[in-house]
């Protein structure tokens, strides 16, 4: 909201709107080549590789057969809601289940998690 009521201002700031305008496409790369990559390697910093080794199984598990699952969820209750193409779902419930690693790294911190 804060940012709409920012960006509805624009035009009587001074600005030049199509300067603005060219920014404001340039954010998702920004999130997806700058912010993403920094939540990625802060999540996967504390691991270490003996610890990996030895839960193999249920990560290859859960990082496989689980965002398959999530794809394969997301994609049929996206068109069973909104009747868009299957294919069209499925990439959406691709796009939601690259970001499921992120989430569950931010719970792990938020809340104590057993070991196993």
């Amino acid at each position: 909201m804060f940012f709409g009521a920012i960006l509805a201002s624009v035009p009587y700031v001074g600005f030049k709107v199509e300067e603005f305008y060219k920014f404001i496409e340039q954010i998702p790369d920004i999130i997806l080549l700058v912010i993403i990559p920094i939540l990625i390697f802060e999540s996967g910093r504390k691991l270490k590789i003996g610890q990996i080794k030895k839960e193999a199984i249920p990560i290859g598990f859960f990082a496989i057969i689980g965002v398959i699952i999530t794809i394969i969820i997301v994609g049929i209750g996206i068109t069973s809601v909104f009747h868009v193409p299957f294919i069209d779902a499925l990439l959406f419930g691709t796009i939601l289940a690259a970001t499921d690693p992120l989430a569950v790294g931010v719970i792990f911190k938020k809340f104590p998690i057993p070991y196993n």
